[in-house]
């Protein structure tokens, strides 16, 4: 494997680390704010097209399709996160 796929797969592992134990440990209080959603999705969304574009790049390699696996559940994980964002927004949190 080439060392940028090697280096990407390494970070898509650390975004999902990141984002879980963002998810978990972060629990809402009086004095805690909720996870920032916006950040989440962002850097989820910028790593998933980037990953995806390397995967393009060196299609005939074993790492790309690990690459592009991944770059597919970054880039679910971060609409999620944006909806997540949107609820929060439009204020459906705090409703019944």
């Amino acid at each position: 494997m080439r060392p940028i796929i090697i280096v990407m797969l390494c970070v898509q592992v650390l975004m999902v680390l990141v984002t879980a134990f963002t998810i978990v440990m972060t629990k809402p209080g009086p004095d805690r704010r909720r996870p920032v959603w916006s950040v989440i999705a962002l850097a989820l969304i910028i790593t998933s097209s980037t990953s995806w574009q390397i995967a393009d790049r060196h299609d005939l390699s074993a790492g790309a399709r690990l690459l592009q696996y991944g770059s597919g559940l970054l880039l679910g994980m971060g609409i999620t996160s944006l909806l997540f964002l949107l609820r929060q927004r439009l204020g459906r949190e705090a409703m019944p």
